[in-house]
C-alpha cells in the first residue's frame, strides 16, 4: 500500500523533463513553424506553453519555451527528448543557421512544494503575486519560478552537476525528497499534467490543452486534424479529476455501460484514490460514474 506524504513539509521532486536548446538566426521563428500556436518574443521570461503534435493531431509533447541570453530553452514533459530534436532537425531548411542542442544531461528540472516553501522563495527574492501568470528569473546560474499552487511551489532549472551542492546547502538542506504518491497528489490538486497523462497519445481537446491550438495559425503538424475536429465540434473525450472510495491503479477500465475509461495518474491516501481520468464525452455532465473493478466502484468527478 502506498501511504500519504506530508504536504506541510517542504518536499522536492526531480522531474523527468527533456531539454532542447535552440540558438542561431531566428530560433523562435524556426520553432513556431512546427508548434500549435505562435510564441511571441518575450524578454521577461513569462510563461510560454505550446504543443508538439504528430500528423494524426495527437500530442507528442507538451512544451514550455523559455528565453535566456539569446537562446531558447525548450522544455518538454515527454521523457524522450530525442524524438523532439529529430522532429526539429527534419523541419530545418538546408540554409538555416540554427543549432539544435541536447540539454537532457546538462540540465535538471525540480519542483519544491509545501506550506513553508515561502522561506525558500524569500531567499531567492521571488515576488509572490496573486496573478496566475508566472515568470522565470535568473539567479546564480539557476532559472527560478514561483507558482501560486496549493500548497505554494517553486520550479527550478539547474545545472545537473550543481544539483547535489544545491540540495545540501543552506535552507535547501531542509528539503525532503517527495514520494511519487505525494507528488502525484500535488499534481492532481493543481491540474499539472505529467508524461504518463500523454502516454495514450490524446488529442489536445481530450486532456484540457485545446486552448493551446491556434485555429488561425498556418500549417503545422496535425493542423488539418485539429481544424476538422473544431469545425465539426466532435470532441469524443475529456479529462477530469476524480476521487474513489477504493484503491485503484492506472490503466484501462470500463464503465457499467461498457464505455472505455483511462486512468492516467493515481494517488492513494488512506482508503481513497485520487486521480486523472480520460473519459468519453458521454459523461461530460455527470458528477459521478460507476466503473467495473473487482467490484463496481464510483468515481466522483471534478473539473480539471
Amino acid at each position: 500500500m502506498i501511504v500519504d506524504g506530508n504536504l506541510s513539509e517542504i518536499n522536492y521532486h526531480i522531474r523527468e523533463n527533456n531539454f532542447t536548446i535552440l540558438q542561431g538566426n531566428n530560433p523562435l521563428g524556426f520553432l513556431n513553424r512546427i508548434i500549435t500556436n505562435t510564441i511571441q518574443n518575450n524578454s521577461d521570461r513569462n510563461l510560454n506553453l505550446t504543443l508538439l503534435c504528430g500528423a494524426s493531431g495527437r500530442i507528442e509533447d507538451f512544451l514550455e519555451v523559455i528565453f535566456s541570453d539569446g537562446k531558447l530553452i525548450v522544455m518538454g514533459i515527454n521523457t524522450n527528448g530525442d524524438n523532439n530534436r529529430q522532429k526539429l532537425v527534419q523541419g530545418k531548411n538546408w540554409n538555416e543557421k540554427i543549432n539544435i542542442m541536447d540539454g537532457d544531461e546538462a540540465l535538471t528540472f525540480l519542483t519544491i512544494f509545501g506550506e513553508e516553501v515561502n522561506d525558500i522563495a524569500n531567499s531567492f527574492n521571488l515576488e509572490k503575486s496573486l496573478d496566475e501568470s508566472k515568470a522565470w528569473i535568473e539567479s546564480e546560474s539557476k532559472l527560478i519560478c514561483y507558482n501560486n499552487t496549493n500548497p505554494p511551489s517553486i520550479d527550478l532549472i539547474i545545472q545537473t552537476d550543481s544539483l547535489s551542492f544545491f540540495l545540501e546547502s543552506g535552507i535547501e538542506s531542509a528539503l525532503k525528497k517527495s514520494s511519487i504518491n505525494t507528488w502525484n497528489k500535488f499534481c492532481i490538486d493543481n491540474s499539472i499534467l505529467q508524461c504518463d497523462d500523454l502516454m495514450s497519445s490524446p488529442l489536445p481537446f481530450e486532456c484540457g490543452l485545446g486552448h493551446l491550438i491556434d485555429s488561425n495559425k498556418g500549417c503545422y503538424p496535425g493542423q488539418e486534424i485539429h481544424a476538422r475536429i473544431e469545425s465539426r465540434g466532435k470532441h469524443t473525450k475529456f479529462i477530469a479529476k476524480f476521487v474513489a472510495n477504493s484503491h485503484l491503479h492506472t490503466g484501462k477500465y470500463r464503465s457499467e455501460d461498457g464505455k472505455k475509461i483511462m486512468i492516467t495518474t493515481i494517488s492513494i491516501i488512506g482508503d481513497k484514490s485520487y486521480g486523472f481520468a480520460i473519459l468519453p464525452t458521454h459523461f461530460q455532465d455527470n458528477n459521478e460514474i460507476s466503473i467495473i473493478d473487482k467490484k463496481p466502484t464510483t468515481l466522483y468527478l471534478e473539473s480539471f
